[in-house]
């Protein structure tokens, strides 16, 4: 009975020791497991960890291909808008200039009160002015711009005109005075010469600032002080005067540049003293001119004056007595 009790409690001490046994057992296979459990869940997250940047990657280069696609599109867009800003930039200078910037800082509100109040003054100015724009007075402003600086220019040269005008007017002026002076002297000189052909002696006195002309006129021209002269012909006979008169339009003749030359009763109160002389000054200067035509009338017969001329005598167109025709219409 002992043995079988010692039995018994020996196989409830081997039982308890079982049990034991098997509940650490059981212990540390639920250790392990949780150990085992927990290895799985890090080495699924390593694996997780490990796959993640591979996605990422492949999702960033696939956002990097976008901003690629995105960065192209837009330079492409931008390039249009250059092209496009670059028509529609002088456009917009030319209609509204160039951007000013405001150096006292007002904000937009200033501005468009400040823009209002320009408007209503020009509107003012514009009813001031028969309603023109101020674009249109710009046009009219610039046209008459225009057309001063042309006429400016216009003047300018009219005065250069004036100015080389005048320069050579003076000089003209200077050798007119000049010549006057010598063709004045050179008249009295061959008034002078004219007249000592007959024993007189003359003078041409031009007074060219009173526009006046005298004749000195005196007998004897080899001793003019002791012989009185005359500016008055009523002072000398009717042959003198005619004679003085034939020297004076012969001396006055050498400044006329007409191709003929006409006289007409140039013998009238001459003698026949007075008649020869005067025909031979006639017939002389129509041998030192002979590329003029000289025409003489005169009343009086010039046969007996010309009988030594010769082969020289000159043509001579007498005309029919009107008065011997009269005196046989009556008989």
């Amino acid at each position: 009975l002992e043995h079988a009790k010692a039995k018994s409690v020996k196989l409830q001490s081997e039982h308890v020791s079982k049990k034991d046994a098997a509940k650490q057992l059981e212990a540390q296979f639920n250790e392990l497991k949780a150990m085992h459990d927990k290895k799985r869940e890090i080495e699924n997250k390593l694996e997780e960890e490990r796959k993640r940047p591979v996605h990422a990657a492949r999702k960033l280069n696939k956002v990097l291909e976008a901003a690629k696609e995105a960065k192209k599109q837009t330079k492409i867009e931008a390039l249009a808008l250059q092209v496009e800003l670059e028509k529609i930039i002088p456009q917009v200078q030319e209609a509204f200039g160039d951007r000013v910037e405001d150096e006292e800082g007002r904000s937009a509100v200033e501005l468009q009160a400040l823009l209002e109040k320009s408007k209503r003054r020009l509107k003012k100015q514009e009813q001031l002015h028969d309603g023109k724009s101020i674009i249109q007075l710009e046009h009219m402003a610039a046209v008459t711009a225009r057309r001063l600086a042309e006429k400016k220019e216009d003047l300018r040269v009219v005065l250069e005109q004036l100015e080389q005008i005048e320069l050579d007017f003076g000089r003209r002026y200077k050798f007119w005075r000049l010549e006057r002076k010598q063709k004045a002297k050179q008249a009295s000189i061959d008034f002078n010469m004219r007249m000592s052909r007959k024993q007189h002696f003359g003078k041409l006195c031009f007074d060219h600032e009173e526009e006046h002309l005298s004749v000195e006129v005196g007998r004897n021209s080899q001793d003019t002080t002791n012989n009185a002269t005359t500016s008055d012909v009523r002072n000398l006979s009717g042959g003198e005067r005619s004679f003085t008169t034939l020297a004076f339009e012969l001396s006055m003749w050498e400044f006329l540049e007409c191709p003929f030359r006409v006289m007409d009763e140039f013998d009238v109160y001459m003698d026949d003293t007075y008649r020869q002389m005067a025909v031979n000054e006639l017939l002389a200067l129509c041998e030192e001119q002979q590329r003029r035509q000289f025409i003489f009338i005169t009343p009086q017969d010039m046969h007996p004056f010309l009988h030594e001329r010769g082969a020289k005598m000159p043509n001579i167109i007498r005309m029919k007595d009107v008065r011997s025709e009269e005196s046989n219409a009556l008989s």
